[in-house]
This record gives C-alpha cells, structure tokens and sequence, in this order.
C-alpha cells in the first residue's frame, strides 16, 4: 500500500515534493451500505453510507487521506410523466491530512475538515428524443481552502449549469 503524507514532502521554492512511502502493512475494512425506496408514487429516495477503518498494520496510526465516513442522500420527484426535479446531499468526515512526527519535529497529526455539499438539477423532456436540464451543484458553496494543503474538500465551489441532450440514431 503506498502512503501519502505530508511529513514525506519537501519544500523547494514554495512547492511541496512529495515523496511516497510504502506501508508495509495495513489494516483496512469497512462497510458499504445503500438503500432506495419508493416512497410515493412519484417520490423516489436513496441513501448511501460508506465507513472506512484504515490503520498502518506496524504503528496502528490512521492512513492518510481516507475518510472515515461517507454518505450520500437523495430524492427524486417525478413532477410529471416530463418532468423531473433531483436533489442529492453529500458528506465526508474529516480525514487525516499528514500523520505529523513527534519523535523528529514535534508537529502534530493535521486533519482536512468535514465537509457536506447539496445540488439540485431539474429535467424536462421536450420530446422523446430532446430533454432540457438545469441544476446548481454544490449549493452550500464549500470549497476546499488551497492555502492549507491540508484541506481535500471539494475543488469547485457552487456552480450553475444549462442544457439539453438530443438522442439520435445513426444506424
């Protein structure tokens, strides 16, 4: 398993070298769940949870950059045979940024913060073969803080899209 950490890199006029490291051991498991229900007529849900242990098997210390949680919520409604409005939520807990190193500099463990993202799109279909489509993602504008290196949250704050999709047939 090769090893991302912070503690591996050096800086060289302001840009940080990394170098990786292969754990010889590790300990990782965790739980993949998902659920999907129709609750309505017109009114689907789905849910999704991931939980991730991953431990260096030699020191025991958490593995970099792997959230412990993941989860993901979403509803979709089916306003009309046409129509359609989609919203999804999803969260990440904080996960490990660097391990730190107190026997050789004294610095403590760094942690990229917990973050929690919802979009919302819309689809209405024109004909059978033409649909039009809206949406913001990333509705709670999180985007992760470049100035850190330490922050893996989304790259791209809130956006707003527009378009369509023609389906055709060449053959």
């Amino acid at each position: 398993l090769i090893q991302t950490d912070d503690k591996n890199a050096d800086v060289i006029n302001g840009i940080s070298v990394y170098t990786y490291k292969n754990i010889s051991s590790a300990k990782i498991y965790g739980l993949e769940t998902l659920y999907t229900d129709q609750l309505f007529d017109r009114i689907f849900f789905n849910a999704s949870h991931t939980y991730t242990n991953a431990k260096n098997g030699e020191t025991n210390q958490t593995l970099t950059r792997r959230p412990e949680h993941i989860a993901r919520i979403g509803l979709d409604f089916d306003l009309s045979d046409r129509w359609q409005l989609i919203t999804r939520a999803r969260y990440q807990s904080k996960e490990l940024a660097s391990s730190g190193d107190y026997s050789l500099t004294n610095t403590p463990s760094t942690w990229s913060p917990s973050w929690v993202t919802l979009d919302i799109k819309t689809n209405y279909q024109l004909t059978p073969a033409t649909t039009v489509f809206a949406g913001v993602d990333n509705i709670t504008n999180r985007q992760r803080d470049f100035s850190t290196g330490q922050d893996f949250g989304p790259i791209i704050g809130r956006f707003m899209y527009l378009g369509f999709e023609i389906k055709t047939q060449f053959f």
